[in-house]
């Protein structure tokens, strides 16, 4: 009972690490703050658990499969939301604004289902 309890910290754990480390990795290249990341990672988990439900798709493949995906979506996200901001010279306020409007609507999208 205990080594499973232990077994899941260590996941959320890992979890915690790899959103912390994008989110860092973002703000030294963008200069601000992109709370859609989060959005993203909750997709790729919806994502990767709708493919594990397939039969004979194992979970690790399900993931393997919804890491593209996600980051095709997120490319797609960061051409049609941010790259005209960045091209109008956009202030870091306007910037991060759009981000947490991009959260706000994403979340609700992901709520609808």
């Amino acid at each position: 009972m205990y080594s499973y309890l232990a077994f899941l910290g260590i996941i959320d754990g890992f979890q915690l690490l790899f959103l912390s480390i994008a989110l860092s990795v973002l703000f030294r290249i963008e200069k601000t703050l992109n709370f859609g990341l989060a959005v993203a990672f909750t997709l790729g988990g919806y994502i990767a658990y709708e493919f594990s439900l397939l039969p004979g798709l194992p979970v690790g493949a399900a993931i393997t499969i919804a890491v593209p995906i996600v980051a095709l979506l997120g490319i797609l996200l960061d051409f049609v939301t941010f790259w005209p901001l960045y091209k109008k010279n956009a202030s870091v306020l306007v910037v991060t604004t759009t981000s947490l409007g991009v959260y706000f609507a994403s979340s609700g999208i992901l709520q609808l289902f």
